[in-house]
């Protein structure tokens, strides 16, 4: 009777050993499982997801063809971009993932943010995509000349095919971006200027730091800009002085840069305002100037290759945006190509209430 019971007691401790090993097997299946999910849906949710943490998601999931789209598909820039240098960085390595990608390829070859769009032509190229043909097309057409030299400079490897590209007829309108009219950003007082306050009026957004060589360089561009542009477009310089997270190109005259890390070197917003005062008086600006203190728009707009443009349709949807130089003309030549005839035959909408400070009575916020 002893044994037949201790037989009973030894085989439900099999049992419920058997039992555990069952759903620790399962858990530990399934954990990464779940920390995928729960990393995805954090990076879906953010207005611009931690590189390091998307590249990491990408290369341990097994099938990364559905995660990649439904990063693509928020529409929003930095996780754009951060799929474009993921296929930049791996697609060479891993032919499988071609097939997956091809859709978010085409559409990246149409992209309103100039890097995505020149990116994904060549990465088109290179997998000897049929579609890269329509992308070298559109581009070599684009007003901006910095693209048609880029993609000149892709079509050096193309042989016999780029004359034939260079003489195709113009293709179609680029399609709009995202929209942001919900940015919001400061004035000199401190005060809050919706970038709605713009409706119905296109936009071009400079962002721009007081210690950027390449910003300084631009400013007369800029200034001449304003006076040859049509009126009902707003232009607005935003400063990104002291936002963590923007590269620096310091200058000995500018700031202590001393205790600066890597890329960012954040300010007293009191510091900020009077930097930017100077810099907008001594320049002689003559378009308003704002602030992105939180760098909530620097970040959902990538804005710190600096200078970063911007050029935001009547509605705030996206028609273009490029980083580095340009001249007057060509700003106004991108600006009046992209936005059609309504840019300059539109009526002129009632300026904003924002302007710098006055050399004679500076408006700094104490």
């Amino acid at each position: 009777m002893l044994q037949n019971s201790t037989k009973k007691h030894g085989l439900a401790f099999r049992i419920r050993v058997a039992i555990l090993v069952l759903v620790g097997l399962f858990v530990l299946t399934q954990a990464g499982r779940v920390r995928r999910h729960a990393l995805l849906e954090g990076i879906l949710q953010s207005h611009s997801p931690n590189p390091a943490l998307v590249h990491d998601l990408l290369r341990s999931t097994p099938e990364p063809g559905p995660v990649i789209e439904q990063i693509w598909n928020t529409d929003k820039l930095p996780h754009r971009w951060e799929i474009i240098n993921f296929l930049n960085r791996n697609l060479g390595q891993r032919p499988e993932l071609v097939p997956v990608v091809s859709n978010v390829l085409r559409q990246a070859a149409v992209d309103p943010d100039l890097t995505t769009r020149l990116s994904a032509i060549n990465l088109l190229r290179l997998i000897e995509h049929e579609d890269w043909e329509n992308g070298v097309r559109t581009a070599l057409n684009d007003p901006d000349p910095i693209t048609r030299e880029t993609v000149q400079a892709i079509l050096q490897q193309a042989g016999d095919v780029a004359t034939r590209l260079a003489e195709a007829d113009a293709p179609a309108a680029l399609p709009r971006g995202p929209r942001f009219g919900d940015l919001v950003f400061r004035d000199f007082k401190g005060g809050e200027v919706p970038l709605s306050r713009f409706t119905k009026q296109p936009v071009l957004l400079h962002f721009f730091a007081t210690w950027s060589p390449d910003c300084k360089k631009e400013i007369p561009s800029l200034i001449e800009l304003r006076k040859i542009a049509p009126t009902n477009l707003a232009i607005l310089g935003v400063s990104v002085d002291g936002v963590p997270g923007v590269r620096h190109e310091h200058t000995d005259h500018d700031h202590n840069h001393e205790n600066c890390q890597a890329d960012c070197c954040p300010a007293p917003s009191t510091d900020v305002f009077k930097t930017v005062e100077r810099h907008v008086i001594i320049n002689g600006y003559n378009f308003p100037v704002l602030f992105d203190l939180d760098g909530l728009a620097t970040a959902r707009l990538e804005g710190s290759e600096l200078p970063v443009h911007v050029l935001l349709d009547a509605n705030g949807a996206l028609a273009r945006r490029y980083t580095g130089t340009r001249t007057a003309a060509e700003h106004d030549g991108i600006a009046r190509a992209l936005l059609g005839d309504g840019t300059a035959a539109a009526p002129t909408a009632k300026p904003a209430d924002i302007t710098n400070p006055p050399p004679d009575e500076p408006r700094i916020c104490n």
